[in-house]
């Protein structure tokens, strides 16, 4: 996320235009935060496509407009509960888990299609890759070992 803080009483530089083109240049998700919105004297945002963008008012001086800034940039962690109200704050986390999930079901579509045990059980054993990332305990023979132990998966 792009925090691009403006102050608002005055008019926009040539320097934050010019940073403005290199943010949008960049295509990454940007906040357009008004400062000093205390003030009676707001000018006009003179920044080409900025009504595209979300704008936040605030005032860092008396405060106001944080907490509408606080859920604004909290608000893509809401995406990312689980089923039981777990979140997963962490990007890389939040990899890792979609790359097993990806794993785990290329494995299914493997036993659907009545492939070799050898075919799914590298789809499992990239899964657990995954998800070792995160956990850093567990190896892919443990996993395996009582996977292969349960389930008859043929020869």
């Amino acid at each position: 996320v792009i925090l691009l803080v403006l102050d608002v009483s005055r008019a926009t530089t040539a320097e934050e235009k010019q940073l403005w083109k290199d943010i949008q240049n960049q295509h990454k998700r940007t906040l357009l935060i008004l400062n000093k919105s205390d003030l009676s004297v707001n000018v006009k945002l003179d920044l080409a496509q900025a009504d595209q963008y979300k704008q936040l008012a605030v005032s860092c001086k008396k405060g106001t407009g944080i907490e509408p800034l606080k859920k604004e940039l909290a608000a893509p962690l809401q995406t990312l509960y689980a089923n039981e109200g777990l979140i997963i704050s962490n990007l890389r986390h939040y990899e890792s888990l979609l790359r097993a999930q990806t794993e785990l079901e290329s494995a299914l579509i493997q036993v659907d299609n009545q492939a070799g045990g050898e075919i799914y059980a590298e789809h499992l054993r990239g899964a657990l890759r995954h998800l070792k990332d995160l956990t850093g305990e567990v190896t892919p023979d443990d996993i395996l070992g009582i996977i292969f132990s349960k389930f008859c998966m043929g020869k």
